[in-house]
């Protein structure tokens, strides 16, 4: 490899990180409405577990995907894969709250 190839994979690395730092910032800020979340359920005596909405949630991303041209079945495990962390992480709110 010449010294122009490892730079432009050097830029391209750099470029990644970037963009993967983003996501996990992104990933941050969507857990953290979790306890937004919670509280909205419990004061509103609502379900942790919404199926019509997850539904709807992963078919608006498909779409959203497949529009942009990313693979909308990854599209759909990405979110499936966030939404059950997410109800995860509501669960663990929800029974610190009730130990409390």
């Amino acid at each position: 490899m010449g010294k122009n190839n490892v730079k432009t994979l050097g830029a391209i690395r750099s470029e990644l990180d970037s963009l993967d730092q983003q996501i996990i910032s992104l990933l941050v800020k969507r857990m953290s409405s979790a306890h937004d979340l919670v509280e909205c359920k419990v004061k509103n005596a609502l379900p942790l577990r919404h199926k019509d909405r997850e539904n709807e949630i992963v078919q608006l991303r498909r779409k959203q995907a497949a529009k942009s041209g990313l693979d909308p079945d990854f599209a759909e495990r990405m979110m499936k894969l966030l939404m059950n962390h997410s109800l995860a992480l509501q669960k663990k709110i929800l029974l610190k709250r009730k130990k409390a």
